[in-house]
Order: structure tokens, then C-alpha cells, then sequence
């Protein structure tokens, strides 16, 4: 094999290799023997990001491949668009994510994924413009859920026309 990667790339291609394995058996024609390389060893061979370099986002070289790039932390980990009371209009992922109506002005979301903590960044705005809406209040928050207030000029909680809501953080 003159050029591993190369050869590595092609050998792959249409083998239906099982990306989940731990072990791949590679036949070297040259010396008819079998080796054995391990998945992670053939991944870093070929240069493609693993998911803490994705998480440090500092490589260069390494190449990202579509299931990894959501550990960047400039991607975002789930959005929606919410047509209140409780109306879920769009949203990645498209599977479990839910409102409820606690009370007046009030919503709790469940977004759909599982942060490895609290500790992220949600941003969520109003999608009709008014001049007598504050900005939203996050009121609690845990891995997979938040809640959300909104309050009119005068202080009184308030139903939206409909909200969107934006989260990073780490997986």
C-alpha cells in the first residue's frame, strides 16, 4: 500500500463497512497477510475530527464529517419555531420537542435533545414585532427542558403571537 490514505479511502468505498466496528481486517496483497487496524486508528489516519477536537474546534486539518459538526460550539444543539399556545412549527430535531401552556404568559419547552448540563446558552425571540413586548425571560432550565416568560410594558404576563428559541451548548 504506497499511499495509506489513499488506499484506505478506496478500500472503504462501497464496502459496507460497519462505522461502528472497533476492529477492521485489512488484507495487505502485497505479503497475502491479514492485519488488523482498529476504527479510531483508521479515523486518525485519515484525519477526521474526533468529537473532542470538534468540541475544542482548534484543528486546522482535521476533517469534519456530517455526524460530528453538531459538537462544534458555534452549532447550535436545537431550535424551534412555536406558534403559541403550543404549536410546534419547525424544529431540529424534528422528533421530541413539545410546549406546554403552564399559565398565562408562561411555556415550558422540552427541546428535543439532552445537554451534558445546564449550563448553556439559550436565546429565544418573539416572532411577531410589538412595541409593548420586554424581552423573554428564561425562568428555569435543566438538560432537556427550559421555561420561558413573557411580559407585556406594564408588567402583566402576557401570551406571544408565537416565539423562537436558539441553544448551545455542549452534548
Amino acid at each position: 500500500m504506497s499511499d495509506t490514505k489513499i488506499s484506505a479511502l478506496t478500500a472503504l468505498t462501497g464496502a459496507n463497512v460497519d462505522t461502528a466496528a472497533d476492529v477492521l481486517a485489512i488484507v495487505d496483497t502485497s505479503v497475502t497477510t491479514t492485519k488488523k487496524i482498529l476504527i479510531d486508528e483508521l479515523r486518525t489516519a485519515l484525519g477526521i475530527a474526533t468529537q473532542a477536537q470538534q468540541e475544542t474546534g482548534t484543528s486546522l486539518v482535521v476533517t469534519v464529517t456530517p455526524g460530528r459538526q453538531h459538537h462544534h460550539p458555534s452549532a447550535a444543539k436545537a431550535w424551534g419555531i412555536i406558534a403559541t399556545p403550543t404549536t410546534v412549527s419547525a424544529s431540529y430535531p424534528a422528533a421530541g420537542v413539545s410546549v406546554v401552556k403552564d399559565a398565562e404568559g408562561t411555556y415550558t419547552v422540552t427541546h428535543g435533545i439532552t445537554l451534558s448540563s445546564t449550563v448553556y446558552s439559550l436565546l429565544v425571540q418573539l416572532n411577531a414585532a410589538s412595541s409593548n413586548w420586554y424581552s423573554p425571560r428564561i425562568s428555569s432550565r435543566t438538560a432537556t427542558t427550559f421555561q420561558v416568560i413573557f411580559v407585556d410594558s406594564v408588567g402583566n404576563l402576557n401570551n406571544p403571537v408565537g416565539f423562537s428559541y436558539m441553544i448551545y451548548g455542549d452534548l
